[in-house]
């Protein structure tokens, strides 16, 4: 296995840590993702987190939304949905590093 050297976008190839006979360990590094589907309710639903293992092996989902509110609550009223995407995701990856 090759730590370190694969990312995410990349695990529907990545023959060389997949398949045993290119070094690799089958079973480990997989294409198919969790997925999970819900309802959005008004007033209930404010925003949608999508992760991977960089993230949620190092935070707890509440730990994630907690860190999101809080760059949320943090932010001027004026910051546009794009700069306020790009603000949580950083703060997210600040605390998971």
């Amino acid at each position: 296995m090759f730590p370190g050297r694969l990312s995410c976008s990349r695990t529907f190839g990545d023959m060389h840590a997949k398949l045993h006979t290119h070094g690799g360990m089958e079973g480990v590094v997989i294409a198919t993702p969790e997925v999970s589907h819900f309802s959005i309710k008004d007033n209930y639903h404010d925003f949608i987190v999508m992760g991977c293992d960089g993230i949620f092996d190092k935070l707890e989902s509440s730990a994630v939304m907690s860190v999101a509110w809080d760059t949320i609550k943090r932010s001027k009223a004026s910051t546009s949905t794009a700069q306020l995407s790009g603000k949580v995701t950083d703060a997210v990856i600040k605390e998971a590093a």
